[in-house]
């Protein structure tokens, strides 16, 4: 009876330690994904800030050519024009210069707001992993415990059943 009792306290240890172990390897895997997550949007902000560093310089471009040609205003360009046509044309040309200056503009504000957004997700990755690492120490430490707990139990039966063992050889001697 006391064999089946320690036995059955040595398999319910046994069982905690699988639960934990399998915890912590579910820990394990959420990591890794968390960590391929966070790699891959590291990315993709590396990737934006490229393209926004890029469109920065095409605008500065612009603005250094349109200041190196003087204050010449949209006016100034279609009244210079000889006639209807040319008013027509160059009207045309101010217009689509001025829609892309804007679409370039709006790009870039579109994109930085894109790439913040990317920034407090990656952040809020970061600390999910960090509350993972954390929860997978505190199961290594309660396996290392229960580990430990294993080990008291095992060597104490073992004594036990020494001692057990030692006194039927002794009473086996004294019949």
């Amino acid at each position: 009876d006391e064999k089946e009792t320690a036995t059955n306290e040595l398999d319910t240890i046994n069982n905690s330690i699988t639960t934990v172990n399998n915890e912590i390897s579910k820990l394990t895997m959420q990591l890794d994904e968390l960590n391929g997550s966070i790699s891959t949007k590291q990315k993709e902000i590396d990737a934006k800030q490229k393209e926004i560093k890029e469109k920065e310089e095409l605008l500065k471009k612009r603005l250094v050519a349109m200041y190196k040609t003087g204050g010449t205003s949209y006016l100034d360009v279609l009244l210079s024009s000889d006639n209807y046509i040319d008013v027509l044309a160059s009207y045309d040309a101010v217009k689509e210069i001025a829609q892309a200056d804007t679409n370039l503009i709006e790009q870039i504000a579109e994109q930085k707001t894109q790439l913040e957004n990317s920034k407090k997700d990656l952040e809020t990755k970061k600390s999910e992993v960090d509350s993972v690492k954390a929860q997978k120490e505190s199961k290594n430490t309660e396996l290392v415990a229960l580990q430990k707990t294993k080990q008291a139990k095992v060597s104490q039966l073992s004594s036990e059943e020494k001692q057990l063992q030692s006194d039927i050889d002794s009473y086996n001697a004294a019949m």
